[in-house]
């Protein structure tokens, strides 16, 4: 029985669970090149992908969930005129505080985040995104597409080993 599991294991932890052989990539990347035609997704440390355009660094400062404040941390954040996308699907169920499916905006004043996690339908993987924008000129309408865009996630996607 341990060695199925095992088997198990490497066949779904192997290129099944890469993004690069889903379609969502390039769907977010369709969406990222009306606005910015030369966009182009890195890839990140987890195995997602991000896009960042005009950023910076701020000092944000947060609530921990109990209402105190927690002390200052430095994050990157877009500019004015810039926009930020992350996203990663890993395998498992999500396991974090938030009860998914999960979609929210949460407005830091220096810039706005919206994030998507949501379970694939199987319960195989699950998909965590971010959209972040400057809050006067965040091209809200590339916003609402790409989190419509995440929410639409199900985990059929082709190449995700179904």
């Amino acid at each position: 029985m341990p060695r199925m599991l095992l088997i198990a294991f490497l066949l779904c932890s192997g290129q099944a669970w890469t993004v690069e052989n889903t379609d969502l990539r390039d769907q977010v990347l369709s969406l990222l090149r009306a606005e910015f035609p030369q966009a182009d997704m890195q890839p990140m440390e987890d195995g997602g992908f991000a896009f960042a355009h005009r950023t910076r660094t701020f000092t944000v400062y947060r609530t921990n969930k109990l209402g105190d404040w927690q002390p200052a941390r430095e994050n990157t954040g877009p500019d004015r005129g810039g926009f930020m996308v992350r996203f990663v699907i890993k395998p498992g169920r999500w396991e974090g505080a938030l009860m998914v499916p999960y979609a929210g905006t949460t407005d830091l004043h220096v810039f706005l985040e919206s994030r998507v996690i949501r379970n694939s339908a199987d319960g195989t993987c699950y998909l965590w995104a971010e959209v972040i924008t400057p809050p006067m000129d965040g091209r809200p309408d590339l916003r609402q597409r790409l989190v419509q865009l995440f929410n639409t996630f199900d985990g059929t996607e082709p190449g995700l080993g179904k």
